[in-house]
């Protein structure tokens, strides 16, 4: 990006050129008729952010447009400066000798994430405006920057309507696609299992979850290749019958021979015995039935159990031969075993991919993975590609090193001759996102191959030069990078520099010897290093960070910052739903939801937020027994001392509060309401950071409770959703109130810290290991072909190595090496945070070790002097000086209570005082029974009018709160409906049904193995009846029709009566509508018609408005037959005449609604009332006909 003078028009000897696209500019001059490119200036809005001088290879990489060019932009470099002037320059006339200028939509931009491509285009943006392009700069947000993702998505709405899909199709993920996903794996095991011995076979050895779990991941690796499953290579395997005999053979032969050595060597002997025993079980597999999977598996079985005793003096042979043979043995009958269960599973996922494709395909959804394999498929279409590279003079892919081979393809299908890759090997940490730093470097070498430019951006402007000299020291080892390292060059100005004292090492190690306490005592040295920088340097908190691999130990940092007085936040990881004070509003939700759930009562009675002692909970308990009451309303009568008495008050108060503001407010206020009820909100102003950040989950929660409510959730599925979160493992980080300004220190992971930086940076746990391997099958891409392979469950796996192929081993080798590389990334990455200070901390058990860690790596890779109770700096290359300290085993554990911490806070205070004053604050105020006030509804359905005359009480509750029913069998009734409902849509009376779709139609609905019988027998019912081939004979026929039929009163207000119409035909004057009810209940004919008498007047209001003359409504109950074994309905038949009667009922019910009359029923009724969860403060009605 480049300063307006130096972009304006020409001197007056030049001549005045306008814009590429007839956009004017500010006036400036240039030298020459060139710009002038020496000290370009960025701005974001206002403020300068780069005010020092690109140095010749940043010049290089901005000003290098035309053709491929390839920059490898190291840690620090300044790399986002850089892609912002590149792409300024692009866009500015003459900023470039030989450029013609684009506008900035014919730029494609793509980034890792949101947030980079927010950042970069908003630098573009006040570059732009800084250049005088204002009117570049304003389409800047309708321009091509963004994520992979987003730029696919632009892509398949543009060209939906071609390729079969809604233009308006939405994203799944999350829960619901989780959910999805796993009730469709369930479906395809339950299925499988139930026809294929070899699936049966795959279910019974690895279970569910590792099943599902390497299901799903070959399923995706089949979706994204395109691969066939006719393509996989499973291995060759003998047959098992062959493999039996050579091990009867080889027993026999061995018997023979240690029967010749028994006399004179004691340890053949005992050997013989144990062939012996291990012949005889291999004579009993040979009368068993079994076939050559089965047998292949019993035969490893058997020489698994071989049991060689200890001695082998003077059997040196034979014991080569023995482990030998049968290591071979156990090889190929594991090869043989697999082979069939290798097979199966590839068809199970490929059975899998086509459930759900129809699946998402009836949702009208795609997922992430769609939105990159069907742009790729699109972009396979030369024609389809064509277009869109036409629309591109110019690509950027930044964090190129993160791609994958899809991606690839179509960054490829959409650039031309000027594509710009901008990456780092050694920063590619995503591997577990699927990313793929060979497509990098792969990519790299073909574009150098085809003579791309390679800028390389080797100057760190971040970091001081002893931190960026220990990390080229330390990653130029040969157990890091070797010399692959491309050592970064120091650039940032000295002036930058935080001053320490001489005496202090900029990086220094401390290293916890194996023992009790090892942790606290290196997380206490942390600690007080940063309490020293603070104190004595003062460095404030707010530029300190501590970045961890995982957030096992997070807790521990936290605790031994705060002892030495500083505040620490622990930001990032998937706990929030387990946080402590969301998990008792969650329980506090349940509550709310249905008093009657005890196990609720007593999570959110004993948590922090309510913190009623053991006694209490205990006397509650019995009282709650011995009275027959629920346990929320036992505390009133538990005898309970002062304290508890009050604090269960306003628990009580507060849940019955929360049901109240769930009646009139959003869902999110019923977390605020009940929080200031029972006091959490004094509790966490008086708590420092963690109260403070516990509030911010409190606010976090309402939000999403919030935007929950805004599709009109209530309370139950708000609660049953927040389950479901946690069940399909879709947590989210904890929320913070702390802005970038907040005096603390954040703890973090190192992969939440790409693309930050802080003056004092601590990477901790780096002897973290990482995850097991727990992977039961491996696959590979060939050039034609996918190789797989699988091993044993460790329940049968034996010894040495044999339960698994040759593949597999492979294949685990290589991704073990690979898992090694990115460690190594991921350490790099965090050591490469640091501007002025950096300490490395760990525990190590001060002994040789082959542990992939970052910690062996550090000190294998420094020949680090592992010698107890050390402290004193060591010296590396360059006469680098680096701290060292190592902490002994029998070094003090630091106590809880020392330092500087909340312990001497607390100093002085009355906590007595302090109680009588909180409990005083929570008295709870008293409870009536309340009034509802419901607005009068704009909108009105059948189902609403017949909830209300029902129970005008439960109807007024729920059109805030929500649907307060609990699961029971009407749910999957409710299920089975709209399963029937929709294959009949789909197919109707004549049309052949696709069985694929069906089946996806009752995995969407969530529909068991009973349901889906059901589902068919009842779909294959309706249309062999005569019913159905009537519906056929009806010229005009419309499934799922919407109506809305306004009402008004004689005073002229008004509000709509709107419904579905499952079969609305048409012949002339006269309409038909079908109606299908799903259950099995009996019930006689004057019931039925009694049931279905208001929606049958509804739906003959709504055609009789459409201008029909006749109508007939007919219920169809597809799972019931008549005695006659006919299809059971019932029919009602209406005129034209009727039209003005078939209004009273409707009116009568919005307008006692519109008036507020929302009274209960005049007493208890067992079908209406048994299952409702209504609470006594909203309904007076008692079992038992007390009100």
């Amino acid at each position: 990006m480049v300063r307006a003078r130096d972009l304006g028009g020409v001197s007056g000897q030049g001549r005045s050129r306008g814009h590429a696209r007839g956009e004017r500019r500010a006036g400036a001059t240039h030298q020459g008729g060139l710009p002038v490119l020496r000290r370009p200036r960025l701005l974001q809005g206002a403020t300068v952010v780069s005010p020092f001088d690109l140095n010749p290879e940043q010049r290089k990489a901005a000003t290098t447009l035309a053709g491929p060019v390839l920059i490898c932009a190291g840690a620090g470099s300044g790399k986002t400066r850089v892609l912002t002037e590149r792409t300024a320059n692009a866009v500015v006339d003459g900023a470039v000798e030989g450029w013609d200028p684009v506008r900035i939509g014919e730029i494609l931009a793509i980034t890792f994430t949101e947030k980079a491509a927010g950042e970069l285009a908003e630098r573009i943006k006040g570059a732009l405006r800084a250049a005088g392009y204002l009117a570049e700069a304003r389409r800047v947000d309708a321009a091509w920057v963004s994520t992979m993702h987003g730029m696919c998505t632009r892509i398949l709405r543009a060209e939906a309507v071609g390729l079969g899909l809604d233009p308006e199709f939405r994203i799944v993920s999350g829960v619901e696609l989780s959910r999805l996903r796993t009730a469709l794996l369930d479906d395809v095991l339950s299925d499988a299992t139930a026809s294929s011995p070899d699936a049966a076979r795959l279910l019974g050895l690895y279970g569910f979850s590792a099943l599902s779990e390497a299901l799903s991941a070959l399923a995706d690796f089949i979706d994204e290749t395109d691969a066939h499953p006719g393509s996989f290579d499973h291995g060759a395997a003998r047959p098992a019958r062959r493999l039996f005999d050579e091990a009867v053979g080889f027993f026999s032969a061995m018997d023979a021979e240690l029967a010749d050595l028994t006399p004179t060597c004691e340890a053949a002997g005992l050997h013989r015995a144990a062939c012996a025993d291990t012949a005889s079980l291999l004579r009993g597999l040979e009368s068993a039935e079994l076939d050559d999977a089965a047998l292949a598996e019993e035969l490893y079985r058997v020489l698994q159990e071989h049991r060689a005793p200890g001695k082998w003096a003077g059997m040196g042979e034979q014991r080569s031969a023995i482990a030998g043979e049968i290591a071979r043995l156990s090889k190929e009958c594991a090869t043989a075993t697999l082979a069939p269960l290798s097979r199966e599973l590839v068809a199970l996922a490929d059975e899998y991919n086509s459930r759900f494709r129809c699946a998402k395909q009836a949702l009208g959804a795609l997922d992430f993975n769609d939105l990159e394999r069907l742009t790729r498929r699109l972009l396979g279409n030369p024609a389809a590609a064509a277009r869109w590279a036409d629309r591109f003079k110019l690509t950027l892919v930044d964090e190129f090193q993160d791609t994958n081979e899809t991606q690839l393809a179509v960054v490829r299908a959409l650039a031309g001759e000027n594509l710009c890759t901008v990456g780092d090997a050694r920063q590619s940490i995503y591997g577990f996102r699927g990313a793929q730093v060979e497509v990098f470097e792969e990519q790299s070498e073909e574009m150098a191959e085809q003579g791309a430019v390679r800028v390389d951006l080797g100057v760190n402007y971040r970091s001081h030069a002893d931190v960026l000299g220990f990390a080229n020291v330390l990653f130029s080892a040969d157990e890091l990078f070797g010399p692959d390292l491309q050592p970064l060059e120091h650039g940032r100005d000295r002036s930058a520099d935080v001053p320490l004292p001489p005496e202090r090492a900029r990086v220094e190690i401390v290293l916890g010897q194996e023992s009790d306490g090892a942790r606290s005592k290196v997380a206490d040295e942390l600690a007080g290093r940063f309490e020293s920088l603070h104190v004595e340097q003062g460095i404030p908190p707010s530029d300190m960070v501590v970045l961890l691999r995982t957030y096992t130990h997070a807790a521990v940092y936290a605790q031994a910052l705060r002892r030495r007085g500083l505040e620490a936040v622990v930001l990032g990881g998937k706990r929030f739903l387990i946080l402590p004070e969301v998990a008792a509003l969650r329980s506090a939700l349940r509550v709310m939801v249905n008093e009657a759930d005890d196990s609720a009562v007593l999570q959110f009675a004993a948590s922090e937020l309510v913190g009623l002692s053991d006694a209490a909970l205990v006397a509650a308990v019995d009282a709650a027994v011995e009275h027959s009451t629920p346990l929320v309303r036992a505390f009133a009568i538990a005898g309970l001392d002062e304290v508890d008495e009050r604090l269960a008050a306003a628990m009580v108060h507060g849940l019955e509060v929360g049901r109240q503001t769930a009646a009139t407010r959003t869902l999110g206020e019923v977390f605020l309401r009940l929080a200031e009820c029972i006091g959490a909100d004094l509790r966490f102003v008086a708590e420092g950071v963690d109260g403070a950040q516990a509030y911010a989950n409190l606010l976090k929660l309402a939000r999403m409770a919030d935007a929950f409510g805004m599709d009109g959730g209530g309370l139950a599925g708000f609660s049953a959703y927040l389950d479901d979160l946690e069940l399909f493992d879709e947590h989210e980080a904890p929320a913070s109130l702390l802005g970038e300004g907040a005096q603390v220190v954040r703890i973090m992971s190192i992969h939440s810290s790409k693309g930050l930086e802080y003056p004092v940076v601590a990477v901790a746990e780096l002897d973290a290991p990482g995850k097991s391997d727990s992977h039961i099958a491996r696959w590979e891409r060939r050039s034609d072909r996918v190789d797989i392979g699988m091993k044993l469950p460790s329940s049968i796996e034996g010894k040495g190595g044999t339960g698994s192929t040759d593949v597999f081993d492979s294949l685990k080798e290589a991704g073990s090496m690979q898992s090694k590389a990115e460690v190594k990334r991921l350490f790099y990455v965090a050591c490469t945070r640091a501007r002025d200070y950096l300490l490395l901390t760990g525990v190590h058990s001060f002994k040789p070790s082959k542990a992939s860690t970052m910690l062996q790596m550090m000190v294998e890779g420094l020949d680090l002097p592992l010698e107890p109770g050390r402290d004193e700096p060591i010296e590396l290359a360059g006469g680098l000086r680096v701290g060292f300290t190592a902490i002994a085993a029998d070094a003090p554990v630091p106590e809880e209570g020392e330092g500087l911490g909340a312990a001497g806070e607390s100093a002085g205070i009355d906590e007595a005082a302090a109680q009588r004053a909180f409990l005083a604050a929570i008295e709870p105020a008293p409870i009536e029974v309340r009034e509802l006030d419901a607005p009068a509804p704009r909108r009105l359905s059948y189902s609403g009018i017949a909830r209300y005359r029902a129970c005008p009480r439960r109807y007024g509750v729920e059109q805030s709160i929500g649907r307060l029913d609990t699961e029971s069998g009407g749910a999957g009734a409710t299920r089975l409906g709209s399963a029937v409902h929709a294959v009949l849509e789909l197919y109707g009376e004549v049309e052949a049904i696709d069985d694929a779709r069906v089946s996806a139609i009752a995995t969407t609905n969530g529909l068991d193995r009973a349901l889906r019988a059901r589902l068919s027998d009842a779909v294959e019912r309706y249309r062999s009846s005569a019913l159905a081939t009537r519906v056929a004979a009806v010229p005009s026929v419309r499934r799922e029709v919407a109506f809305a039929v306004r009402i008004e009163d004689e005073d002229g207000a008004s509000f709509l009566l709107d419904g579905q119409i499952d079969v609305y035909g048409r012949d002339g004057d006269r309409a038909l509508i079908i109606d299908y009810k799903s259950g099995t209940r009996p019930l006689d004919t004057d019931a039925l018609r009694e049931k279905y008498r208001l929606q049958a007047e509804c739906y003959a209001l709504a055609a009789l408005r459409d201008g029909a003359q006749e109508v007939e409504v007919v219920f169809v109950r597809p799972e019931m037959e008549t005695a006659a074994g006919e299809l059971e309905t019932v029919g009602y038949r209406f005129s034209a005449d009727d039209e003005a009667g078939l209004v009273s009922a409707p009116l009568e019910a919005w307008q006692a609604i519109r008036s507020g009359w929302f009274e209960p029923l005049d007493a208890w009724c067992d079908e209406e009332c048994g299952h409702c969860s209504v609470s006594e403060t909203m309904c007076p009605i008692k079992a038992g006909g007390a009100g």
